[in-house]
């Protein structure tokens, strides 16, 4: 009996002595690795209607394994994710420049934490931020470790709209509430925990957290850009209508 109550009094103190020390934690950054399932591009190429010549070029870019990276960097109050890549691999690899605009990593995503606000900066939008709408997340309490941390299971959806029409993208999280900050790459965030790994486009875009570096009293300013708000909607019509003007 007396082992146990040291047993219970030590874990106790691990509990008290970890939520106490990120409850400290006023900035942090996080860096996000996202990968391609290669397997899953190469099946689908059997499916595109396009020349031997491209779908050789197609095959042997993804085969590379290229990875492109988001750097998310918080503070207690915002957040903001940003797609990271050299221009050189830029110019010179067709699977990074499709991870990017898979993943949208050319957007520069703002949060203001714990309030479900969400503002995108997009190319081609220089004068307006995008409001979107946060995610709405099914939480599960299936879970399973993952670099040492307990991570727990969420999914949610997003609709994507493309020239096929519209069609909802299923979207799975783990997310350690060891670390509690409702932070993750791009637009994925809003859990009650920092997500470790993430997969979405039916398992095509896989997103691991590589680093995570937290720190205690250093309040890194975060500035959000002053500029006209521009709902997502919107943000849709405007950008299909310019589409269809391009088209014709």
């Amino acid at each position: 009996m007396k082992k146990l109550v040291i047993i219970y009094c030590l874990l106790f103190f691990c509990f008290f002595i970890s939520n106490t020390m990120y409850s400290q934690m006023t900035s942090g950054m996080v860096e996000y690795i996202v990968v391609a399932d290669n397997s899953s591009i190469l099946e689908k190429l059997n499916t595109i209607n396009t020349t031997r010549s491209n779908k050789k070029m197609i095959e042997d870019s993804f085969k590379k394994g290229d990875e492109f990276r988001f750097i998310v960097t918080f503070n207690e109050e915002h957040s903001v994710s940003k797609g990271i890549t050299t221009l050189e691999n830029e110019k010179n690899s067709l699977s990074l420049n499709s991870l990017k605009l898979l993943s949208k990593g050319n957007d520069i995503v703002y949060t203001k934490l714990y309030k479900d606000s969400l503002l995108i900066q997009r190319p081609g939008y220089s004068n307006v931020l995008i409001l979107a709408s946060p995610l709405k997340w099914k939480l599960f309490s299936e879970s399973k470790l993952i670099n040492n941390r307990i991570c727990f299971k969420a999914t949610s959806s997003k609709i994507v709209e493309n020239s096929s029409g519209k069609q909802e993208v299923p979207i799975t999280a783990w997310y350690t509430k060891e670390i509690s900050l409702p932070i993750g790459p791009s637009t994925y965030n809003g859990l009650p925990g920092l997500i470790i790994e993430l997969t979405t486009n039916n398992g095509f875009l896989n997103y691991k957290a590589e680093k995570i570096s937290l720190k205690k009293g250093a309040n890194k300013k975060i500035k959000i850009p002053s500029k006209t708000i521009l709902l997502e909607e919107e943000a849709s019509r405007i950008a299909k209508k310019n589409y269809l003007n391009r088209k014709g």
